[in-house]
């Protein structure tokens, strides 16, 4: 029997161990491997000589001198090794005791393998032996099992697994099962042990140690076996219940088809290579070979000398995608590491093996070299007595997903032509991956059915997990998110047999735990890249102060590989975004102006460099983030600009130009608008590159396709998707480095839009009017038009936020007073964000009427305030703080009115009396007493009661909670030259 065929055997049998549904059967010929136990046969002989039974005397071919050399003498029938223990019983039973007494010592030995049956934890195990070898055995698990003699210890039996003795123990001869009557009763005499190992054999497999093929033992188990599959069909003619491990060079082919036919069958371990590890009490070679065998079960670590690489690629082979880690570990490579996509193996006798393997020429060698690309390995190397040996498997960009067709278009955006391809009749795409594409372009509406009609019945398994992964999800989709159910998929995964075929979906467990371990190890490698990276003082040898950004990266690209090689659906769900948060941040932290900054010891200087972004963090970061978290990273780590190469920038460009074409032409929106926040995350990045002339010209191009749709415009400018505050900053800061023709229907299309004014009055405004200030000439035409637009409009807010948008555009005095006027006689009705533009700019006059009522507005809107009731922003506080910088400008001449509203308002209370004030109050931190000390008559304030104000801010200094302006302000004013010395 072949290596191959004995590790299918032993996987089987670990994986029906820990499925607690093994049962072994233990023999005699697994204790004659203790010095002194007997076989059968042997102690069938000395039964034979003690009545002087020879199988001579009846033999056809007996000669006068064969019997001394005769080799079949001892060889006796199933029945004779039945029949003369009888015999002896029958003609004196003191005889037949004693030689049963004498033929088997009672050794306690701790026996290697006894101990080796009980490190695979089978649920029971069965013994036909009279000995004790197995409950005297050390190993730990021994005392987990209760002995069964009797079936009244069954009955009282407090264990869970058993050690069933159900032939007896020499402790008691009158329990010993071996004389032909002890069978024949048997079934009278242990009818619960009889029952319960029947019951065991419909739901367990059994495996057989240390009986022979004639093995009376054996032929009762198929008794019992032929008797309950007679019974209604019990058993199918092509289950196994049994396996019986035998050692013979050659096994006869009508006994093997015997046993077959039986629901057992025979495995021949003669070839079975030996462990290195073999107790010396085991002299015997077959004794070797079966504790190497059941120490393989039981240690899946052993398997190494029984596998080929060739067969590893084989079975690795049949699925879409494996990681580098089951690669190593099918490939018995235990001691490695992962960088950037360099395997180093630390081995050399590993390195030797695979080199020698992939450059084989086998048919498994190129296999194997995909399998690496695949994972994302593209070189291995090996430093042995400092001499560095390496091998390039290939290029990247022989990866099998980076050469599929379908990925390509995603990856550059061009969902459109995605879209395309899957309504195409031509279509050569299998479901999983149908439905995951269109999960992209269209959401998850278009797939529902098309989900439905799907027979997974054909599916090779990958695809069958899958399939069911995606069921659950799309399940989870229809009950609004309710949540996502894993059972079926993670029962699936359990049910499959064996071990390393598992541990190839062991992806999808790790998804439904959290991926927990993994996120764990990328936060913790995030903290320490951080601290590199600020730290001046660190040598990092053997590589720069980014180098433990690698080790969130392989873990990252291995996980964005797993979900693209499988198809698992991920739109709507947390799971990506939640596992790609740390290689995002740690991205943008090795991008930070930090992160080059030479390392210095002593006179010795180390470069550092920045990490270099590539194709697909840029798509990580476009579609897996929001546009609010990524700026909050580029704003924390201070990105002015991320390391990439001209073809990344161009690839940027591209995926914009891609994204904005799908949308206006395929309306390929994605579920919640994801379309619009991955190209508001896209516009974000290009503001952190060197765009060239020629990338300029496309987005450009690719923005007023965007603006100029009569669709797409209204969307994209209203608060509809998550990402529209952000996005509008980022786009506006984007288009002021592009070159836009003057087209005012941009801007029609732009505020013509139906939720235009709900989406003014909760963006930016500034970079809302820089935007539309792009596409606009300050002319006399240009005027007319925008008077136009107000002049319709009837509703006073809007027009407020129209003139906001278009007033620096505006020319003609006539046109710009009439508005001024209008703003001017409606100021108590202005919301304050408008007050501030206008008033600044000479577009507000308010008259001392006006004045007067806006300040009896905000006392009335504060009388209506309800104790315990805030909101945010507070609106009285909001028009206070305008009150308060348009009292300081001189725009305001009198706030007497307000006095009411003074307790609890330390700004109210300086600007109305600034001698009786309490200056302990005054807190520079604050950025309106900031605006107050930028004017001198208030300076002179704080001066003149400078000793109630310089304690506070000397006490900040020292606990480092001080603002740079409060210590300008303290060294600049508050503290003359000799006072600043005596801090």
């Amino acid at each position: 029997m072949g290596n191959d065929e004995l590790l299918n055997y032993i996987s089987m049998f670990r994986e029906k161990a820990e499925q607690g549904k093994l049962v072994i059967f233990v023999g005699a010929g697994v204790s004659c491997n203790v010095d002194g136990m007997p076989s059968w046969n042997a102690l069938i002989q000395n039964m034979a000589k003690a009545i002087d039974y020879s199988r001579c005397d009846t033999c056809r071919h007996r000669l006068e001198s064969c019997e001394n050399t005769c080799l079949l003498k001892d060889d006796f029938s199933t029945d004779e090794l039945l029949k003369v223990p009888q015999h002896v019983f029958n003609k004196d039973q003191e005889l037949y005791y004693r030689i049963l007494n004498e033929s088997i010592p009672a050794v306690t030995a701790d026996a290697p393998l006894s101990s080796a049956i009980f490190d695979i934890n089978p649920a029971h195990i069965i013994t036909t032996n009279y000995d004790q070898l197995l409950e005297s055995s050390k190993n730990i698990f021994c005392e987990q099992y209760q002995v069964i003699v009797y079936d009244k210890d069954l009955l009282n039996a407090d264990k869970g697994k058993y050690i069933i003795k159900m032939h007896g123990d020499l402790s008691d001869a009158s329990s010993i099962v071996l004389k032909e009557q002890d069978y024949l009763d048997y079934s009278q005499k242990h009818v619960l042990i009889e029952l319960f190992i029947k019951s065991l054999l419909t739901d367990h497999i059994v495996l057989f140690l240390g009986y022979s093929l004639n093995d009376y033992n054996i032929k009762l188990i198929l008794s019992w076996l032929n008797y309950m599959r007679s019974q209604n069909g019990a058993f199918d003619v092509d289950r196994r219940v049994g396996y019986l491990i035998l050692d013979q060079e050659i096994v006869d082919d009508t006994q093997l088809s015997y046993f077959s036919s039986n629901n057992i069958e025979v495995i021949n371990i003669n070839s079975m290579p030996l462990i290195q590890e073999i107790p010396a009490d085991l002299s015997n070679e077959i004794g070797k070979r079966l504790y190497s065998f059941l120490r393989v079960i039981a240690n899946p670590a052993l398997e190494e000398n029984l596998s080929t690489i060739e067969n590893a690629v084989k079975f690795m082979s049949r699925f879409s995608f494996v990681s580098y880690e089951q690669i190593l570990k099918l490939l018995y490579v235990k001691r490695y590491e992962v960088t950037d996509r360099k395997l180093r193996l630390f081995s050399e006798n590993d390195y030797a093996r695979l080199i020698a393997f992939m450059e084989s020429g086998d048919e498994g060698a190129t296999d194997l070299r995909q399998l690496f690309l695949n994972a994302g390995i593209v070189s291995i190397q090996c430093i042995h007595e400092h001499k560095v040996m390496r091998f390039r498997i290939g290029e990247l960009s022989d990866n099998a997903l980076l050469k599929s067709e379908i990925f390509n278009l995603y990856i550059l955006n061009k969902y459109d032509e995605i879209k395309a391809l899957l309504n195409s009749e031509h279509i050569d795409l299998e479901a999983n991956e149908m439905l995951f594409y269109k999960s992209i372009v269209d959401g998850f509406s278009e797939i529902l059915k098309f989900h439905e009609e799907i027979d997974c019945s054909g599916f090779p398994i990958d695809q069958k997990v899958a399939y069911l992964h995606n069921s659950a999800v799309l399940e989870a989709i229809q009950t609004y998110f309710g949540g996502f159910d894993s059972a079926k998929v993670k029962q699936f995964v359990q049910n499959i047999a064996a071990s390393k075929e598992r541990e190839v979906f062991s992806g999808y467990l790790d998804i439904y735990s959290g991926n927990t371990k993994k996120r764990l190890s990328m936060y913790e490698a995030l903290e320490k890249l951080k601290k590199d990276v600020g730290d001046r003082n660190t040598i990092h040898f053997g590589g720069t102060s980014c180098a433990r950004l690698y080790e969130i990266k392989r873990l990252a690209v291995t996980q964005y590989f797993f979900y693209y090689n499988n198809h698992i659906l991920y739109q709507g769900f947390r799971d990506l975004k939640d596992f790609f948060k740390p290689y995002i941040e740690a991205i943008i932290c090795a991008n930070s102006d930090a992160a080059p900054k030479t390392t210095l010891l002593g006179d010795m200087e180390f470069a550092n460099e920045k990490y270099a972004v590539e194709y697909i963090d840029l798509d990580i970061m476009a579609k897996f983030i929001s546009t609010k978290d990524l700026s909050a990273l580029v704003r924390s780590y201070n990105v002015k600009q991320l390391n990439t190469g001209v073809q990344e920038v161009t690839f940027l460009a591209e995926c914009f130009k891609n994204l904005c074409h799908s949308i206006v032409t395929a309306k390929t929106y994605g579920l919640l608008q994801s379309s619009f926040s991955a190209l508001s995350n896209i516009v974000l990045l290009l503001n952190l590159v060197v765009l060239d002339e020629n990338s300029k010209e496309i987005i450009a191009a690719s923005v007023e396709a965007l603006l100029s749709d009569k669709i797409i415009a209204p969307i994209f400018f209203s608060i509809g998707w998550p990402d529209f505050r952000q996005s509008l900053r980022e786009l506006s800061k984007l288009c002021s480095l592009l070159a836009f023709p003057h087209n005012f229907e941009f801007v029609h299309q732009i505020v013509g839009g139906e939720k235009f004014f709900e989406y003014a009055v909760n963006v930016h405004f500034n970079s809302l009017r820089h935007l539309i200030e792009q596409f606009i000439s300050k002319d006399e035409a240009t005027t007319d038009k925008i008077q136009a637009i107000i002049d319709t409009t009837e509703d006073f807010h809007k027009k407020v936020i129209l003139l906001r948008l278009f007033y620096q555009q505006i020319t003609g005095d006539t046109v710009q007073q009439k508005y001024k006027y209008i703003l001017s006689d409606n100021f108590a009705q202005l919301p304050i964000e408008a007050i501030y533009d206008f008033i600044f700019s000479g577009w507000l006059t308010p008259d001392q009427n006006s004045i007067k009522e806006f300040l009896n507005g905000v006392i009335e809107l504060s009388r209506k305030e309800v104790t315990g009731v805030h909101s945010y922003p507070d609106p009285v506080e909001s028009r206070l703080e305008c009150v308060y910088l348009l009292y300081i400008n001189d725009m305001i001449s009198d706030i007497s009115a307000l006095k009411e509203l003074s307790e609890g308002r330390p700004h109210l209370q300086f600007l109305l009396d600034s001698e009786s004030f309490d200056y302990s109050q005054v807190d520079f931190s604050n950025y309106m007493w900031e605006n107050f000390a930028r004017h001198e008559k208030y300076m002179s304030c704080f001066i003149a009661h400078k000793d109630a104000i310089i304690p506070i801010i000397q006490n900040r200094i020292k606990s480092e909670e001080a603002s740079e302006t409060e210590k300008r302000i303290l060294y600049g004013f508050l503290l003359s030259g000799n006072e600043i010395w005596k801090i």
